[in-house]
């Protein structure tokens, strides 16, 4: 009696040796396990009925000899999927999406070599995960892994979108883009500012210009201009007539400039009488909106040459008047376009 036990646990024991697959690897070493399914790009497998399941890249695998006696290797163009009652699934349209998928997993381990992790998966609850996306079975699940190295699985129902991250690439650059400045062709420049006066003869008015002329590759400009100076304490309108010399000192989208109108202004409330002198320099920033186009804004003085009255006392009963020509000088500040 106690032999028929010894050979029955025998048996028993040899029987679960048999049950067992064996899985080469290409490094040369051989584990005896359980497989339970192969996808794509994973073999799945268990140490024993009761285990958890692994699983290890099927890149790795030279080939898994069955319980069976059949014998399965990898280096076929075209690889066969496995489900866990060990059937071939051998459609033309399932090899196919095998080999796309295996190049996509492909690039995944690179990404996960180097540390990126490009795939996101937005779940419905609101979620976001980040990582690689290691297997994805069409109208079920995928399963991605994320940068601590926890691997995820989702089934379709639960996602909202699949999406890839561009990585972004820091540059370095301390300055915009050189070359970037305005174009040579026309140019007109439309402005308008407050002057508010400054010594003796200054007085506050109200300016507006409108210049044409042409650009000058990146860095100058030249034109001719006209506008409007009316002045609040007097109520007159000067019509100035005026020559603008320009520079932009970086071939930058934002550059600093220089202006300098020099002209002669008439009075249009007084028949048009010429009233004299114009000279205006500004400082400024320019910041270019588009090739031809930027928005100007300035900080200058201007020196109207004018004529002023004054009135005499002297003894006796009647006053004398004299006329003497002075500068009227103001601070203006302007902003502009350029077109």
């Amino acid at each position: 009696m106690r032999k028929i036990l010894l050979l029955t646990l025998f048996l028993f024991i040899s029987i679960g040796c048999f049950s067992r697959d064996i899985i080469s690897l290409k490094n040369g070493r051989r584990i005896e396990v359980i497989v339970t399914e192969i996808t794509p790009t994973l073999v799945r497998y268990k140490l024993s009925p009761d285990s958890r399941v692994y699983f290890m890249y099927k890149d790795d695998v030279a080939g898994i000899m069955y319980q069976n006696g059949r014998v399965e290797t990898f280096n076929k163009a075209d690889e066969q999927v496995i489900d866990n009652r060990g059937s071939l699934n051998e459609t033309q349209g399932q090899n196919q999406y095998q080999s796309q998928q295996s190049s996509q997993f492909t690039q995944s381990r690179v990404d996960l070599a180097q540390g990126n992790y490009p795939d996101v998966v937005y779940l419905k609850n609101g979620s976001i995960i980040r990582g690689i996306i290691i297997e994805q079975i069409p109208n079920q699940s995928i399963k991605i892994q994320t940068a601590d190295g926890s691997i995820f699985v989702y089934r379709i129902d639960e996602i909202e979108k699949l999406a890839i991250e561009q990585p972004q690439v820091r540059t370095r650059r301390s300055l915009p883009e050189r070359g970037s400045g305005l174009q040579s062709g026309y140019k007109g420049i439309v402005e308008m500012g407050y002057q508010s006066g400054t010594g003796n003869y200054g007085m506050d008015r109200f300016q507006f210009n409108f210049i044409n002329g042409g650009q000058i590759g990146p860095y100058f400009s030249l034109g001719f201009g006209t506008g409007l100076r009316y002045y609040f304490d007097s109520e007159a309108a000067l019509i100035p007539f005026f020559a603008d010399f320009r520079v932009n000192f970086i071939d930058f989208r934002v550059s600093p400039y220089f202006s300098l109108d020099v002209g002669y202004s008439f009075d249009a409330t007084n028949n048009f009488e010429g009233v004299g002198f114009l000279l205006n320099p500004t400082v400024g920033a320019s910041f270019k909106i588009s090739r031809r186009s930027a928005i100007n804004v300035g900080l200058g003085y201007e020196m109207q040459r004018m004529k002023f009255l004054y009135t005499i006392y002297p003894n006796g009963s009647h006053n004398y008047y004299s006329y003497d020509y002075n500068n009227s000088g103001a601070i203006s500040i302007v902003v502009g376009i350029s077109f």
